[in-house]
């Protein structure tokens, strides 16, 4: 593998881990416009590569997206339970119905907030799609 060919795979995989272009071209000693050229051209390639880490850490904290999306779950029938109990003229009946509501919206969130993990087939796709629409 070339020396540039090698600093771009370094600078992809910087910002796969979250580092800022100005702290990429920091520390590789690089303009910070030459590391933006570079990752912008293989965006897909950056984004699937946060995606697959951000999915390992949700996993390592328990924290992932079926975890969310069990208690909120669970969150909104417990209000659910708790509404329907509760005579409609009380007050804090409102304050509960938001709550569910909330939850509705948060539980929706989580579901199509999922990191989407591309093939190299898919990044590529993407990639074309993205350069088309410029």
């Amino acid at each position: 593998m070339g020396k540039a060919k090698k600093q771009n795979e370094r600078f992809i995989q910087m910002r796969a881990d979250g580092s800022s272009y100005d702290e990429i071209a920091r520390e590789t000693g690089t303009d910070v416009q030459e590391v933006i050229d570079v990752v912008a051209d293989r965006l897909e390639v950056a984004s699937t590569m946060a995606a697959v880490k951000m999915e390992v850490y949700f996993k390592e904290q328990r924290i992932d997206n079926r975890g969310r999306i069990e208690q909120l779950s669970a969150l909104r029938k417990r209000l659910l339970d708790e509404i329907e109990t509760r005579d409609l003229s009380d007050v804090p009946t409102d304050k509960l119905v938001n709550l569910f509501i909330k939850t509705g919206e948060a539980l929706k969130e989580e579901i199509n907030g999922t990191p989407k993990i591309l093939s190299t087939e898919g990044q590529a796709k993407k990639k074309y799609y993205r350069e088309c629409s410029i």
